[in-house]
C-alpha cells in the first residue's frame, strides 16, 4: 500500500512539473483569423457601396459673380456644357504616394476614404442658391455588375439654369498607372426638373479581372452667377472576372499583432509554368510554422489554419515570409481561393 502511495505522489509530481513548463496557450489556437468585406455603406447582402456627396453654390462666398450680370440663360447654357465638357476625360492617371509595392503586392493606407464626408457649414442668409449631389458606386458581388448613381441631395434657394452631372467607370491594369474609362454616365438635368431625391444609374458588366475607379464631376450655372464646377473620385477597387471584389481579410495573431491581406498589383499576370513555379513543400511549411511562432512568440494549433500565398505561386510568388498568411480554413476555401479561381 506504501509502494502504491508513493508511486501516486511521484506520478503528481512529474505531470505538475510538466504542466508548469509547457507554454500558456498550447492548449488552444492562438490566432484569430476574422474574415470582413471591403463595404464601407452597404445595405444589401454582396454589395459594396461607395459614397460620395459634392456641393455647388453660387460661388465659394455665396456671392453673385458681378461679371455675368448679364447672362441669358441660352449663353449660361453654352457655359455650363463647355464646362462640363472641360472636365471631361476618357483617361485618368492614378498615383498613390502611400503605397508601398514590394513582391508583386501593394500596401496601401485607405483609411480615410468615406470615413465622414466633410459638409460645409451653410448659412442660408448667406449662400442663396445651393445644390448638393450625391454620388453612389455600387459593387454586386452576386451579379458581378458595377453600378453608379448621382442623386440630388439637397437643394436651398432656386435651381440652376441647367445641371451637368456624371459619374463614370474607370478600369485600369495596374493599381497605380492609367485608367481607361468604360463607362460614360452623363446626366444633363434643366433647371425645372431639378428636385430632392432625383436619382439616376447605370450599370455595367465586369467580364474581366481589373482594378475599378468611379470619377465624378458636375456643373451647374444661376442667371447673374457664372458656373460652378466640382469634382471626385474612389479609391482602387480589384474585382475579378466575376465583378467580385478582392477579399479583406485580417488576421488577429493572439493580439500581438493584425496583419492584412495584401492586394497584388498587377490585374493581368500571366501563369507560371508548373515546372518554373516555386516549390511548396512539407519542409517550406514547417519552416513558415516555426519562424512564424518565433516572430510573434505564440504557439499555435494549425489544426484549421492553412497558409495562404498572397501572390500565389501559380503567378510568380514565392514562400518568401512576406508573401505568407496563416488564414482560417473555411475562409481559406469559401473566400481566398474562390476568388482566385475567377482571377
Amino acid at each position: 500500500m506504501r509502494k502504491n502511495n508513493k508511486f501516486f505522489i511521484w506520478m503528481m509530481a512529474i505531470i505538475m512539473v510538466v504542466s508548469l513548463a509547457l507554454p500558456m496557450g498550447l492548449h488552444a489556437n492562438a490566432i484569430e483569423v476574422t474574415s470582413k468585406s471591403n463595404t464601407l455603406a452597404s445595405s444589401d447582402k454582396g454589395v459594396v457601396t461607395k459614397h460620395e456627396e459634392e456641393t455647388l453654390t453660387y460661388d465659394n462666398q455665396g456671392r453673385l459673380l458681378k461679371s455675368s450680370n448679364d447672362q441669358t440663360s441660352t449663353d449660361l447654357t453654352k457655359e455650363i456644357k463647355g464646362s462640363y465638357t472641360n472636365e471631361e476625360s476618357n483617361k485618368i492617371n492614378y498615383t498613390d504616394f502611400s503605397a508601398e509595392e514590394k513582391g508583386g503586392l501593394v500596401s496601401t493606407y485607405t483609411a480615410t476614404e468615406n470615413s465622414e464626408i466633410e459638409k460645409p457649414k451653410l448659412k442660408a442668409a448667406v449662400v442663396a442658391n445651393t445644390l448638393r449631389l450625391g454620388y453612389d458606386t455600387l459593387i454586386n458581388n452576386t451579379n458581378g455588375t458595377i453600378t453608379t448613381k448621382i442623386t440630388i441631395v439637397a437643394m436651398t434657394g432656386t435651381p440652376p439654369v441647367l445641371l451637368m452631372a456624371g459619374n463614370h467607370l474607370y478600369a485600369g491594369n495596374t493599381y497605380q498607372g492609367s485608367y481607361n474609362k468604360i463607362m460614360d454616365h452623363t446626366r444633363e438635368i434643366p433647371g425645372t426638373s431639378i428636385k430632392p431625391g432625383l436619382s439616376y444609374s447605370k450599370t455595367y458588366k465586369v467580364v474581366a479581372s481589373q482594378f475599378w475607379i468611379a470619377k465624378n464631376h458636375a456643373t451647374a450655372g444661376w442667371v447673374g452667377a457664372g458656373t460652378k464646377t466640382t469634382s471626385g473620385q474612389t479609391l482602387p477597387e480589384l474585382l475579378n472576372k466575376k465583378g467580385v471584389v478582392y477579399p479583406n481579410v485580417t488576421v488577429n495573431v493572439a493580439n500581438k499583432a493584425t496583419l492584412k491581406m495584401t492586394r497584388p498589383t498587377n490585374a493581368k499576370m500571366k501563369i507560371v509554368p508548373v515546372a518554373n513555379r516555386t516549390k511548396w513543400t512539407t519542409t517550406t511549411r514547417t519552416k513558415f510554422r516555426n519562424d512564424f511562432e518565433a516572430k510573434y512568440n505564440v504557439k499555435i494549433d494549425w489544426t484549421n489554419i492553412q497558409i495562404h500565398h498572397m501572390l500565389p505561386l501559380q503567378y510568380g510568388g514565392t514562400n518568401a515570409f512576406s508573401n505568407l498568411l496563416p488564414i482560417n480554413t473555411s475562409i481559406h476555401q469559401k473566400i481566398v481561393s474562390p476568388w482566385w479561381t475567377a482571377y
